[in-house]
């Protein structure tokens, strides 16, 4: 890595809070916000928390860890891949559950503040 690039932390505060991840408030998530635990994608170096990136455990991953734009994909398909709703690559993507492409993703950020994606 670049000398400018400074070390991924272990821990930080999330910025978007439970309330932001559910469109019913009835259906809000339970988030531990004392686990604020980074996950780092060993292939594109994403990194995340993993209750704002679908869920996952920190305590229940072992070993290295792959985001889901890269988990069971060739790199072709990982480096052509863009946000379906702002078109740009990189950065925390996740599967789209919405509309007639089963392939797509988007990121994180981007499905929280558009409401009508499932």
């Amino acid at each position: 890595m670049s000398s400018y690039c400074r070390e991924i932390p272990e821990r930080s505060t999330r910025l978007a809070f439970a309330f932001c991840f559910a469109k019913d408030e009835r259906r809000l998530p339970t988030v531990d916000l004392s686990e604020d635990v980074l996950l780092t994608c060993s292939n594109c170096g994403v990194t995340v928390h993993p209750s704002c990136y679908g869920g996952a455990s920190s305590s229940t991953i072992t070993g290295a860890w792959q985001c889901l734009r890269c988990r069971d994909r060739d790199d072709v398909a990982i480096r052509g891949r863009s946000c379906h709703l702002c078109e740009l690559r990189g950065g925390a993507l996740m599967p789209c559950r919405a509309g007639a492409d089963i392939s797509a993703f988007v990121h994180t950020i981007c499905a929280i503040f558009n409401r009508s994606v499932p």
